[in-house]
C-alpha cells in the first residue's frame, strides 16, 4: 500500500453518524369518581460506532378510582422492555486509532484479515466489530397499587403493594477469526436472569384538630420486602454455524 500510495482509514469504517429518536403520547381523562392517564414512549439510539444501538419501549399507566365515600384503590404501573447492542468500543476504537493505515483490510476472497500488518499485536478492529456480538433484553414490570378506607373521619387504613419483576435475556458471542480467539474455536454464552421483589406496606393513621391551635397526627407503619434472584447460564465453544450466536 505505501509503494501504491494507498492508505485506510479505520476509523471511516468503524464509525457513522448517531442517530436518536424518542416519541411519546399520552391521554388522561375521568369523572368524579375516576380519573386516569396512560403514557407510551419510544427510545431509539444509534450509536456513533456501526453495530450499537439501544431500543426501549414502555408503556404507564396511573388509575384512581372512589368507589364510595370511604373507600378508594388506585394504581401507577409502568411497562418496559429494551434491547441493547453492546459493544468493547475502548478496545475496537483503541485498535483503530494505533493500527498502521498501510495495512490491507481484506484477503483475496474478501473476507477480512485478521492481522492486515506484519505487526502480530495490531489486530483488524473490524473483525471484532462483526465477529463479537454482545446483547440484552429486558423486561420491567413495577406497580405500586394501594386500596384505603376511611372508618370515621380521621381514621384511615391504607395498604400499598409495589411489585418489582425483571426478567433478563444476555447472549454474547465471540467468532474465531477475533482478535481475541485467533483462529481458535468460537465462544457463546446465554444467560437468563430473574428478579422478582415487592414491597407490601400496611398504615393507620388518626387525625384530628382541637380548636384552632391544637392538632394530634397519628400514623402506625407496618412494612415488609422480599426479593428473590435467580440466574442460568450456558456456555459452549465451536459450534458448527456462527450464524447461530448464542442461540439454540
Amino acid at each position: 500500500n505505501y509503494n501504491e500510495g494507498k492508505q485506510v482509514n479505520w476509523l471511516d469504517f468503524l464509525l457513522r453518524e448517531g442517530i436518536q429518536q424518542n416519541h411519546s403520547v399520552g391521554i388522561s381523562g375521568g369523572n368524579q369518581k375516576t380519573q386516569f392517564f396512560v403514557n407510551a414512549n419510544f427510545v431509539r439510539q444509534e450509536g456513533i460506532i456501526k453495530n450499537s444501538d439501544f431500543t426501549r419501549g414502555s408503556i404507564q399507566i396511573n388509575l384512581d378510582h372512589r368507589v364510595n365515600d370511604r373507600f378508594r384503590i388506585g394504581t401507577s404501573t409502568m411497562i418496559s422492555m429494551s434491547k441493547e447492542n453492546i459493544l468493547n468500543q475502548r478496545s475496537i476504537l483503541g485498535q483503530a486509532m494505533t493500527i498502521s493505515p498501510l495495512g490491507e483490510v481484506y484477503h483475496a476472497d474478501g473476507t477480512y484479515r485478521l492481522f492486515p500488518t506484519t505487526e502480530a499485536l495490531s489486530g483488524n478492529p473490524l473483525t471484532d466489530l462483526q465477529g463479537e456480538k454482545n446483547q440484552r433484553v429486558r423486561t420491567r414490570l413495577f406497580s405500586s397499587i394501594y386500596g384505603e378506607y376511611e372508618f370515621l373521619k380521621g381514621l384511615k387504613y391504607r395498604v400499598n403493594f409495589g411489585p418489582d419483576l425483571t426478567f433478563e435475556d444476555r447472549g454474547r458471542f465471540i467468532g474465531s477469526n477475533t482478535t481475541q480467539l485467533q483462529g481458535a474455536l468460537n465462544r457463546a454464552t446465554s444467560a437468563k436472569a430473574d428478579t422478582k421483589a415487592y414491597t407490601l406496606e400496611n398504615l393507620l393513621t388518626y387525625v384530628r384538630n382541637f380548636g384552632e391551635s391544637h392538632k394530634m397526627d397519628v400514623t402506625l407503619l407496618q412494612s415488609m420486602q422480599r426479593q428473590n434472584f435467580t440466574e442460568n447460564v450456558i456456555e459452549a465453544q465451536g459450534l458448527p454455524s456462527e450464524k447461530l450466536l448464542w442461540h439454540d
